[in-house]
């Protein structure tokens, strides 16, 4: 059986990745450090947004926001840079990573709240420390001023929501529901998702005799529920692809 379809459109996703039979790919602070400033330069160059990270000694785990249709690109620049550095290194050849990357995508915004908490929990679950505020490589040092503030977090919806180191502490001080985090993530399966288009419907047929912007935002939606790529949807309106994707971000998403 052929593995699932990649879905690549732009939007929210959970991102993670392993070592290759569980190896350690993270062996020191500056392994670390390495990993975390490519993911962060790389967030300039190719626009998009962490709300949260946790890097482990065999993994990681980041909750990313694309602007464009990108994804699968970004994520194979981040690990084949990371190999080479890993590699180089140690003196070692061969793969590092277990796979390609895993990813959710997330539909619906309501649940990125969770996500993000779940992101930050991760290095207490798997025993790699006993405290947020301790441990260097996630976000939650971030968010609590610990440390600077990584430009790549700077849009963070820690940062959006709370206003105040206060409101943050109280928030991550809430205990995770793995359960929920489980059925969010059956929920948002990248098999249950295609870009491929339900139907054979020409996207122009979408936006014939539209009345006003009401009426074209919802045929938007319904164009993108269709599977059309929001590049596709801006092309056949002449508007951009970024126009496209806020008017799905504040319709839908």
């Amino acid at each position: 059986m052929g593995r699932a379809k990649r879905v690549n459109i732009a939007g929210l996703y959970h991102v993670s990745n392993r070592g290759v039979g569980l190896k350690d790919i993270f062996i020191t602070h500056d392994d670390k450090a390495y990993f975390i400033s490519t993911l962060c330069k790389l967030s300039q160059n190719y626009i998009f947004t962490v709300h949260s990270f946790a890097i482990i000694s065999n993994g990681y785990n980041i909750i990313i926001e694309t602007k464009e249709e990108n994804l699968s690109l970004i994520m194979q620049v981040l690990n084949t840079r990371y190999a080479s550095y890993f590699n180089s290194k140690y003196g070692r050849r061969g793969h590092l990573w277990e796979n390609r990357f895993k990813s959710w995508y997330v539909r619906e915004r309501t649940f990125l709240l969770d996500l993000v908490a779940y992101i930050e929990y991760l290095p207490i679950y798997t025993d790699v420390t006993t405290s947020k505020e301790k441990y260097l490589y996630a976000s939650y040092r971030q968010f609590v001023g610990l440390d600077k503030r990584l430009v790549c977090l700077d849009d963070s919806i820690i940062f959006k929501k709370f206003h105040s180191t206060k409101e943050i502490k109280d928030f991550f001080s809430i205990k995770v529901n793995l359960s929920r985090i489980n059925s969010i993530h059956e929920s948002f399966s990248e098999e249950k998702i295609t870009t491929k288009p339900k139907d054979n419907k020409n996207i122009e047929k979408y936006f014939s005799n539209l009345k006003d912007k009401s009426e074209r935002n919802i045929k938007i939606l319904s164009a993108y529920k269709d599977g059309h790529s929001q590049a596709k949807i801006g092309k056949a309106l002449g508007v951009s692809q970024q126009a496209i994707y806020k008017i799905i971000q504040k319709n839908f998403l």
